[in-house]
């Protein structure tokens, strides 16, 4: 048992480290969710320890008053008389702690700096300072390696090659040094001030990935006039990338472009382009900075583990290999998953033993429905174990390829029970890789573990805070948890989740209270107008809200058909329309994950009526053979909701 527990959001997990170190300095022992391995039952774990240190110190930021987690364990300290607060960028502590003390901890954090004394008294601390550990020494595993040097100039001639057999645990320790310049505008004077704004924007969205430095904006600024090459501003900014943008307007379309250049070399690596409506500057610049953080993470070998193949790989397909990466972690729509699979099969046939594309191939394809690809489930699934075998017999370790399979145990076998324990091992092998508990998160859904699920899933995002495809997971896992204000939180506070406005719905239509509904509706149909959807539908959903909520018939325009996944199914039973339902049925069997069946067992307004739960054709949705398997586990571990039942009611 530890003297102090830290308690803080996943975006300060940077701060919380090195003011762990301090205290640890300090002759104190420090326990926070880094202890947590692989396996463990992590909500029992963090219960006993909060329940047994001494002080627990909760470090309030703009992301962690925002946190269900740091609220609930700032409460139970409170209640003991344990809590110490800390503030680290200025945000007050939330309502309910104000009368509590609270430390300022602003402009503190510098690696080797000694306890505040302040602090270090309400520790009962001495406010020694920690030796500072050389960069090198930390263990950092990068996420590209290329044997040859072709490829390496390809990724950016960042990482010095690891040469040996695949799996190597050899790691690298120089890290990325960025220098974000001043854009360039054109087309409307009025937005002279992104010029300078959008890389501020840029540095502080990116400065959470792991190994990267960013050279200050007042150090880029007072170089822009100087007409200096790439070459020229890393050497005088010791800079090993530069990052060169235009902002254009011509009409109505607003255009972002952003290129990441090699210093050393003066060769563009990588260049993309984000187009949108000129009052949709957030959403535009939101998008731009997720394509970066995705291709740093992919050129650069950044921010994630080790995924790669440490074999010499032709270039052509090597370059294929990347471009296709680039559009796995930021597959929201169905061109960029369908042009990924294209490059990836591309450098699968230029190089047949590239275990590193098998791997990003099976990701891509378990997080995928077969029509993408024109693929039954019989098809995509051949494929993914085709992919998954060829990745992990080139690279045993493959973190992809792992996450992949453990993704693929529950879709294509049911076996839970298999895939928890792959999941486990995976994130205890491979802590520090966003997918490890991605995947883990996906089993713990599928079991039922709505509260790990989402523990893991906020690790994920935590890992991977660029992925919109991660936040919008996170944001349905939380209505699966049943925490509705957390995620309309959640939604009101992003600048780019039009993409999930679907699962602001389905949370409101399965928790939220009327008070909750008048407070949030005009929010929720402005955002579903934004992300375009037609307004007879907009009005369906008003009107189905309405009546779930108030308890009355659903009086919106008819018909009401266009609803389909099992969230779709519940909506539709709840509601009257049967016929819509056993039709949604009948589709959702037939489409996609059968492991997904699991959201069928959780609780909520959106439950199918006992009376079609007796009836055949909700018994036929269990004749396949993974929804049998996960249907005979959820029975065995006491569930009860969504299980079908026989004609006198009971549970079959």
């Amino acid at each position: 048992m530890a003297d102090i527990f830290l308690s803080y959001a996943r975006e300060d997990r940077a701060i919380a480290e090195r003011l762990g170190s301090a205290i640890e300095a300090a002759g104190k022992s420090v326990w926070w969710d880094r202890h947590i391995k692989g396996g463990s039952q992590f909500s029992k774990d963090i219960e006993r320890e909060l329940h047994a240190a001494t002080h627990v110190l909760v470090l309030w930021s703009a992301a962690s008053v925002e946190s269900r987690w740091v609220r609930d364990e700032a409460s139970h300290a409170a209640d003991a008389g344990h809590l110490i607060g800390a503030t680290i960028d200025g945000t007050p502590a939330p309502l309910g702690f104000g009368q509590f003390h609270t430390v300022d901890l602003q402009g503190w954090g510098e690696t080797g700096a000694a306890l505040p004394a302040d602090l270090a008294e309400a520790l009962d601390a001495e406010p020694v300072a920690p030796v500072p550990q050389p960069a090198s020494s930390k263990s950092k595993k990068p996420f590209l390696i290329a044997g040859s040097a072709v490829a390496l100039a390809l990724a950016g001639g960042t990482y010095v090659a690891v040469n040996g057999i695949p799996g190597s645990t050899q790691q690298q320790s120089q890290s990325a040094t960025l220098a974000i310049m001043p854009f360039s505008i054109g087309g409307d004077e009025g937005l002279s001030y992104l010029r300078t704004s959008l890389p501020g924007v840029f540095s502080d969205g990116l400065v959470a990935i792991p190994g990267l430095g960013i050279v200050s904006t007042n150090s880029t600024v007072a170089l822009a006039e100087q007409q200096l090459t790439a070459t020229q501003i890393g050497a005088r900014l010791s800079a090993t990338h530069v990052v060169e943008g235009d902002v254009r307007v011509s009409g109505d379309t607003l255009t972002i472009g952003v290129r990441l250049i090699d210093a050393a070399t003066g060769a563009q690596i990588w260049a993309d382009t984000v187009e949108g409506a000129p009052d949709q500057l957030p959403n535009v610049q939101g998008r731009m900075l997720r394509l970066l953080a995705t291709a740093l993470q992919t050129r650069l070998g950044l921010g994630r583990g080790d995924l790669a193949d440490t074999r010499d790989v032709d270039p052509v397909a090597y370059d294929a290999y990347l471009r296709g990466l680039d559009r796995v972690f930021q597959r929201n729509e169905i061109t960029d998953r369908q042009e990924a699979y294209r490059q990836l099969n591309r450098a699968i046939s230029l190089e047949p033993d590239f275990a590193a594309a098998h791997a990003a191939k099976a990701y891509l394809l378990v997080h995928s429905d077969g029509a993408s690809f024109g693929l039954n489930e019989e098809g995509i699934g051949q494929e993914i174990e085709r992919a998954i075998a060829s990745a992990l017999e080139g690279d045993p370790d493959n973190i992809l390829a792992r996450a992949a399979r453990v993704r693929a145990i529950p879709r294509f076998d049911g076996d839970i029970d298999a895939a928890i324990e792959a999941g486990e091992k995976l994130v205890a092998d491979a802590p520090e890789a966003p997918e490890s508990h991605y995947a883990l998160s996906a089993v713990y859904f599928v079991a039922g573990r709505s509260t790990d699920a989402l523990r893991q899933g906020e690790e994920a995002q935590a890992r991977d805070p660029y992925n919109n495809i991660i936040r919008g997971y996170v944001a349905n896992l939380k209505r699966w948890a049943g925490d509705y204000d957390e995620m309309a939180r959640t939604m009101r506070n992003c600048a780019d989740c039009s993409a999930q406005v679907q699962t602001w719905f389905y949370a409101m239509a399965d928790h939220a209270e009327p008070y909750q509904f008048d407070r949030d509706r005009d929010d929720l149909l402005a955002l579903s107008r934004q992300a375009g959807f037609p307004e007879f539908v907009i009005e369906q959903a008003d009107a189905a809200l309405r009546a779930l909520i108030y308890e009355r018939p659903y009086d919106g325009p008819e018909p009401f058909e266009n609803y389909f996944g099992w969230a779709g199914v519940q909506l539709q039973a709840m509601l009257g329309k049967e016929e819509a339902a056993w039709a949604a049925i009948e589709w959702t069997s037939n489409t996609g994950d059968p492991s997904q069946v699991a959201e069928l067992f959780y609780p909520g307004r959106l439950d199918i009526p006992d009376h079609m739960r007796r009836d055949p054709r909700y018994h036929a949705i269990f004749d396949h053979p993974v929804r049998a398997k996960i249907l005979a586990w959820h029975k065995a571990n006491g569930t009860t909701i969504g299980i079908p039942l026989s004609p006198e009611g009971k549970l079959n």
